[in-house]
């Protein structure tokens, strides 16, 4: 008896050996899709916690690392991707996409693990249909010089100043490469949802659109953005669908006109959802930059107040000529 099980005994620690191994080569899980013409596709998604799959080494290629250092001190790393068949003298849109909170840190990499847009953008199909800049920044910490919706506040750490940094970057950007002030937009899910409507807040008359995906913001500053075109996304059961709604509410009864879409059956997670669609990103580079509410239209509002910052020249190079185009103009 003690032979027959000393023998069951090594067959099992066998069969456990060999259970972790095929569990450590399994391939990452498939989220299904669909490409322009509608067909059904499998695309890899990015880890979300730091591991390094094929996809993200892909990504860190393509992009190019860059620090951005303002003024008064403050760094942000961050990674840029060029529009295909880059020209220079030609303006181009510029798309920022958020990363949620698995990208927060420091190393210029993490983020791309985290924001879902960035690994869309970079496919030879989208860069060849929407040739743009793709910026993809990486912060410390929470999105937002005032952190909206941040439940979980590092007590005895510094807040750095996310949005403040991430808009000078973009100026910085902007300036550089001669971007169509017109065509600046920005989007983001879950801590970059709410980091999205942070931007919005931030520099209301500099973002042309944006896409939210499971994020919320402050109701209150909804007046001060209302006048741009947002597209708010969210699963059917987050537990977090109380916060873009109610974002939705305030932009309306700011006299905004934001799209609204609740993705029946969906959890929080329903961003490969969202940016596998088509239809989100065609929508997103039909949009320009539209005149501001003034604030004595809004009764009852108070304007925003950014963050202080220098206000550079963006220059737009058209086909007679150079002109200058300074923020706030057309």
């Amino acid at each position: 008896m003690d032979r027959i099980a000393r023998n069951a005994l090594s067959v099992s620690v066998l069969l456990l050996a060999a259970g972790v191994c095929l569990a450590q080569a399994r391939p990452a899980r498939p989220v299904r899709g669909s490409d322009s013409s509608g067909r059904k596709v499998t695309t890899k998604v990015p880890g979300q916690h730091g591991k390094q799959g094929a996809d993200v080494a892909m990504l860190m290629k393509a992009y190019e690392p860059r620090t951005f250092t303002t003024l008064d001190g403050h760094a942000m790393e961050y990674r840029l991707l060029k529009p295909n068949g880059y020209a220079a003298g030609k303006a181009y849109p510029l798309v920022v996409c958020l990363h949620g909170i698995p990208g927060e840190g420091k190393g210029n990499s993490l983020q791309l693990h985290a924001t879902y847009p960035a690994g869309v953008l970079a496919r030879p199909e989208m860069s060849q249909r929407y040739p743009c800049f793709v910026l993809a920044p990486q912060s410390p910490n929470w999105w937002g010089d005032e952190p909206y919706g941040n439940s979980r506040p590092k007590r005895g750490r510094k807040h750095f100043p996310s949005m403040s940094v991430l808009l000078q970057m973009v100026d910085n950007v902007g300036r550089e490469f001669g971007l169509d002030p017109n065509r600046l937009y920005v989007t983001g899910h879950a801590m970059g949802g709410f980091g999205t409507f942070n931007a919005l807040r931030a520099d209301p008359n500099m973002w042309a659109a944006a896409v939210v995906v499971s994020g919320g913001g402050d109701p209150n500053s909804a007046a001060s953005f209302a006048h741009v075109p947002i597209w708010v996304f969210a699963g059917e059961k987050s537990p977090i669908l109380h916060y873009p709604r109610d974002m939705f509410k305030a932009l309306k009864a700011a006299g905004g006109s934001p799209k609204f879409t609740v993705l029946e059956g969906a959890a929080t997670k329903c961003w490969a959802q969202v940016y596998d669609s088509q239809a989100a990103w065609d929508w997103l580079f039909s949009q320009r930059r539209r005149p501001r509410i003034p604030a004595s239209t809004q009764p009852g509002t108070q304007p925003a107040t950014g963050p202080a910052r220098p206000k550079p020249v963006i220059i737009y190079r058209d086909k007679d000529g150079t002109k200058e185009y300074r923020p706030g103009e057309k």
